[in-house]
């Protein structure tokens, strides 16, 4: 049986190490030096601090080989945790703040719900689904 796999000329660096995606929605094109040093290093320190802040046990990080961008999840710092009182952590602030983020969107970003009856608050689904779809107000009637 012959080996149908063929030699890949992209540069690989030597310390890369875990699973990194080619992030194709961001970065689909090259990307330039002032775009890596701004855009990569920004969404990494952002979500990396994000996540350590609800004590999530990695981190994000976005890399550039042959100057396209790619994502990754690293290891955070756990402080002085082990990883099991570290992923108790973040279950524990999770499934504590969860309840009060989703009620602080309600009322903050989506403050027009709070004034329609139960009954109207899938009026506004129509401008965004196409006519005929099951979702649309006009299909709902």
């Amino acid at each position: 049986m012959t080996s149908t796999s063929v030699p890949s000329d992209f540069p690989v660096p030597p310390d890369l190490e875990g699973f990194w995606t080619w992030d194709n929605m961001h970065c689909p094109r090259p990307l330039t030096p002032m775009t890596e040093d701004i855009f990569c290093a920004g969404c990494s320190d952002g979500f990396t601090k994000g996540m350590d802040e609800f004590a999530y046990p990695m981190g994000f990080a976005y890399r550039v080989f042959n100057y396209y961008g790619y994502a990754g999840m690293v290891p955070q710092d756990l402080k002085g945790e082990t990883m099991a009182q570290r992923v108790g952590s973040w279950t524990s602030t999770r499934t504590s703040s969860s309840p009060r983020t989703l009620r602080s969107r309600r009322v903050v970003r989506y403050p027009e719900l709070q004034r329609k009856p139960a009954a109207d608050r899938s009026s506004h689904l129509g401008v965004c689904v196409e006519e005929g779809h099951p979702m649309s107000s006009a299909s709902a009637r």
